[in-house]
Order: C-alpha cells, then sequence, then structure tokens
C-alpha cells in the first residue's frame, strides 16, 4: 500500500558543457534524437536548452525534481 507521495528537489552539476552534454546523451531519448535528426542538431539544441543553468564558473547547475512513492509491504 502506498504510504507516501513528496517530491525531493535537487540540481544536476556538470563542470562544464561536454561533461553536461555527455550525460544528458546518455539516455534513450537523447539516442533516438540523434537517430531522428543529427548529433550535431542535439549537441546544439542541448547546448541552447542548458544556457540558462550556466554558473559564473562555467559549470551548470540544473534544478531537477523527483517524486518519490514511499510503499510498505
Amino acid at each position: 500500500m502506498p504510504d507516501d507521495l513528496f517530491d525531493v528537489g535537487c540540481h544536476w552539476i556538470y563542470p562544464s558543457l561536454s561533461v553536461a552534454q555527455r550525460g544528458l546523451r546518455s539516455s534513450g531519448l537523447a539516442a533516438r534524437a540523434v537517430a531522428n535528426a543529427s548529433e550535431d542538431a542535439v549537441y546544439a539544441a542541448q547546448e541552447h536548452a542548458l544556457q540558462p543553468f550556466r554558473q559564473a564558473d562555467g559549470s551548470y547547475a540544473v534544478p531537477v525534481t523527483y517524486r518519490c512513492l514511499l510503499a510498505r509491504v
């Protein structure tokens, strides 16, 4: 039975754009995007999407929220 449903916020921290793109490219959705467009197009889209999260030191801090369900058997 579900006991609790809650959100947990955190940040994905990447030291550079290239590391952020490598991390984001590890998903199946990114692989499909490359297959349907091109690697260059996906990299360009990721770079554009990451710009608001660029920090002064060149790192990237992307806020994320995980929804958690606590259940007991």
